[in-house]
């Protein structure tokens, strides 16, 4: 489920807005070329210093550091940093604009599936958990794309890029950082396996909750007509302590990866500055290398983390996104093909015939009903709750479709109708109007 989810939410991204994450992707691949380039044009700055300090000491040769002398190292800086920072924002803004459309064509979608859906679907579905899925679900898509998705690939560019550069530099040094960002990504990966299924109940439990909330305040009157308000505010106090729960645990699972990278890649920056001051001492690396290195490491762990992150806000999607999808597969009212039949002088005459009807296959309620009823006639159907009064009218009008038997009006089976054209035929007054 979780690949097929990832697969189709990627479908609303690059399908309808390919164009603009091209232009997004190829902003973060070139923002990060610059970001990584950074650091070498540093290093040859400090060597370049570090160099005239040297001349300046042991052969009395004069050096300042002024336009002359750094002018270069800073204007390629300067380009790189404004590159940066305009692809930076390029890559936001389109990242914004995307978001926004990937969440108008799932709410389309979504408010176009529910025009399909049988009446089955509502009267067995809470409101407010249709409700939470619309908005609290797919904004949180929106929310982590918005957020997270150029971050995650410029952290993984980032990342690779710096161990690039790392092993161009130093390769014991590489071999060291490297046993530390394997260990740090197997804790990651570790905890991001099982966070998903919390994600998944945060959200479901706060749909729970909208239900409740939206099922309490609609429906006042019969509360207080009943005195149902302390049982009410019961059933409200323990969804909210199970939404507190599942909440918990969902960012438990969210923010323990952090701290926990950030220990393993300490560890791995106290043996690079050991292994650092002897190479320089030694002779084998200068000062401005060392820097490069080390501003590299940091941007191989950094990411790492952005990923642990990032990572876990993308389990929130994939969570939202089922919940999401789980109403796009039901299935829908049956669609109506092939030719129809039509009334054209209106009588009103109605009979069920051997009707055998059940809300589903294995609990049929109905069996064998047969009712006659002549153009004039006036009717009341009587009996108490449950007995099958408005199943009746349901089916009358095709809310629901019947397992056997058949419903006619002047001797046409409703089946062989169009269900516009047959509802167009009554008048319908609901017991609120």
């Amino acid at each position: 489920m979780k690949g097929t989810t990832l697969k189709r939410l990627t479908g609303y991204l690059f399908d309808r807005q390919r164009g603009k994450m091209t232009v997004v992707l190829v902003s973060v691949i070139l923002s990060s070329l610059a970001a990584l380039a950074a650091p070498m044009v540093l290093a040859e700055a400090i060597d370049h210093i570090a160099e005239g300090i040297r001349l300046a000491v042991t052969e009395g040769a004069g050096f300042q550091v002024n336009l002359e002398t750094m002018g270069w190292f800073i204007g390629i800086l300067l380009a790189l940093y404004i590159l940066n920072f305009a692809l930076k924002y390029l890559e936001q803004y389109l990242m914004a604009f995307i978001s926004e459309s990937v969440c108008l064509h799932m709410r389309k979608d979504l408010s176009d599936k529910m025009s399909r859906m049988p009446l089955r679907f509502y009267d067995s579905t809470e409101k407010g958990e249709i409700l939470s899925r619309a908005t609290n679900d797919i904004e949180k898509v929106g929310e982590v794309l918005r957020e997270g998705l150029g971050q995650l690939v410029t952290a993984l560019i980032t990342m690779i890029g710096s161990i690039v550069m790392m092993l161009y530099i130093s390769p014991l040094f590489t071999l060291v950082s490297i046993i530390t960002i394997g260990i740090a990504t197997a804790v990651t990966m570790w905890v991001t396996k099982r966070s998903r299924k919390n994600f998944y109940d945060n959200q479901a439990a706060l749909g729970h909750v909208n239900a409740n909330i939206e099922e309490a305040f609609t429906g006042q009157l019969v509360i207080k007509a009943f005195s149902r308000e302390k049982m009410a505010i019961k059933e409200f106090d323990r969804l909210n302590e199970n939404m507190c729960d599942a909440s918990h645990k969902s960012q438990v699972s969210m923010f323990i990866v952090s701290p926990a990278v950030r220990l393993i890649n300490s560890l791995g920056y106290t043996v690079i500055a050991i292994l650092s001051g002897l190479s320089i001492l030694q002779g084998r690396l200068t000062v401005g290398t060392v820097q490069a290195f080390i501003q590299y490491l940091d941007k191989a762990g950094e990411p790492l983390i952005e990923c642990a992150f990032i990572w876990n806000m993308m389990q929130q999607v994939l969570a939202s996104g089922e919940r999401f999808f789980e109403i796009m597969d039901m299935e829908e009212e049956p669609a109506e093909t092939g030719a129809h039949k039509t009334i054209k002088n209106l009588k009103g005459n109605v009979a069920f015939e051997h009707v055998r009807f059940g809300y589903s296959d294995d609990n049929i309620l109905m069996q064998d009903v047969n009712i006659r009823l002549k153009s004039g006639d006036k009717v009341a159907i009587v009996g108490p709750t449950g007995a099958g009064k408005t199943t009746l009218v349901n089916l009358l009008m095709r809310f629901y479709d019947i397992q056997g038997g058949r419903i006619t009006i002047d001797g046409v089976d409703i089946h062989s109708m169009r269900r516009a054209d047959l509802r167009k035929m009554f008048g319908m007054v609901l017991q609120d109007a």
